[in-house]
């Protein structure tokens, strides 16, 4: 756990959120972890910061990791994916850097269409073999920032961050690499939470009124691990600084939460549902898909 300020913006004032993790948590996952939230640029985060000893222990086992994913249905969610690039990319076919390649499904569906020039990377050796030897695809076991140094003049007509920016050690340096990983007027298409939602604030208050300073906010230490939570204006703030500008951003998470069936945890998890349905009706669910473009 190491003392953390907010990478967009450097050391500054940041407000106490509340606890996640261990006690702090219904099913007493992780371990306790103190949220914070920047005052300028409204990134939350945990600080300390807890900074994994092993990655691979958290993201090497394909199978585990996506235990809860529908393989052919994630596929066709890429397929889609990959025909919305090539709609909004200024070539006709794009080159594309897949950022967090996981299994590599992104990929297997870039070259179902006839995409050439699609490149992925991840940091789990596991999942890199499981990508070249299931789908037949290029990944490289390496950061973006370790390829950005790497490849010399190589520039990518759009770049793919999905459900990848909440997980990573540095957001700044990451979208910094991207940048210069980008043709001018290349895309960035982001998937990723967003923080605070709407079922966070209610389930907040619940504490308050109990007397907890427990929040839902992030996942530092435990599924799915996500370290950094983007508000509109925490996001807008990052991308800005290295010369993105966001063009369309939706909002829409499912509203299903699970239950183990416990009495408690089905009563709580069907006001959740119900209140991740509001949430897509009023812009404020849990996920946001964003497309952005490097200025020229």
């Amino acid at each position: 756990m190491v003392p953390w300020d907010c990478p967009t913006c450097g050391k500054g004032d940041k407000k106490f959120i509340g606890m996640r993790g261990g006690a702090h948590h219904r099913y007493g996952l992780g371990v306790e972890c103190r949220i914070v939230r920047c005052s300028s640029c409204t990134l939350m985060f945990a600080d300390p910061f807890p900074v994994p000893v092993e990655t691979s222990e958290i993201y090497g086992d394909p199978e585990r990791y996506f235990e809860n994913h529908d393989p052919e249905g994630h596929l066709d969610g890429h397929r889609a994916l990959v025909l919305e690039v090539v709609r909004r990319a200024t070539a006709d076919s794009p080159s594309i850097l897949d950022v967090g390649s996981g299994r590599g499904e992104f990929l297997r569906a870039a070259a179902d269409l006839g995409l050439e020039r699609t490149v992925g990377l991840e940091l789990s050796a596991a999942m890199v073999r499981y990508a070249r030897e299931n789908h037949h695809v290029e990944v490289f076991e390496e950061t973006v920032e370790e390829h950005s140094a790497r490849i010399s003049g190589v520039r990518y007509d759009a770049v793919i961050l999905s459900a990848v920016l909440e997980h990573v050690h540095n957001p700044d340096t990451t979208i910094a690499a991207i940048g210069q990983l980008s043709r001018p007027g290349a895309l960035l298409y982001l998937d990723i939470p967003q923080e605070p939602h709407l079922a966070a604030h209610v389930g907040n208050a619940l504490n308050r009124l109990q007397r907890k300073n427990s929040v839902l906010n992030l996942s530092p230490t435990f599924t799915p691990f996500h370290v950094y939570g983007f508000s509109r204006r925490a996001l807008e703030t990052l991308l800005k600084k290295h010369n993105f500008v966001i063009e369309e951003r939706k909002v829409w998470a499912s509203p299903r939460v699970p239950s183990t069936g416990a009495p408690r945890d089905r009563i709580l998890s069907l006001i959740g549902t119900q209140v991740n349905r509001v949430a897509n009706l009023t812009r404020t669910a849990s996920n946001q898909y964003v497309w952005a473009r490097l200025q020229e």
